[in-house]
């Protein structure tokens, strides 16, 4: 009756449990982190890449006087256009405008 049992002690167990989950937390918020990061460089400067150089090229031909007009069928605003162009040609793009009122399906906005 009168022993006693010695336990390991539950709070060093518990305070070990927390560390090493603590541990894995911080690495994987590094690896989180670093993955965005890395998708935040790529946007920023390869993002529109290719609508800036096809822009450049174009003003490049019509310093030249190559290009008369530019058709652009993608959506509205995807380019820099007069930003980058710097040269007065007609140009022709897809319509954005909003429709209003929408008879052929019989809806109409008010």
């Amino acid at each position: 009756m009168g022993k006693t049992l010695n336990y390991p002690s539950r709070k060093k167990n518990m305070q070990r449990v927390e560390s090493s989950e603590g541990k894995k937390i911080q690495v994987g918020m590094v690896i989180f982190s670093s993955f965005y990061f890395c998708v935040d460089l790529t946007l920023k400067y390869a993002g529109q890449r290719g609508a800036e150089d096809v822009m450049i090229y174009l003003s490049r031909e019509a310093q030249t006087e190559e290009v008369k007009s530019i058709l652009f069928l993608m959506p509205c605003h995807a380019t820099p256009y007069y930003s980058t162009l710097h040269h007065d040609l007609p140009k022709h793009i897809l319509d954005c405008s909003p429709r209003f009122g929408f008879q052929q399906f019989g809806w109409s906005i008010i």
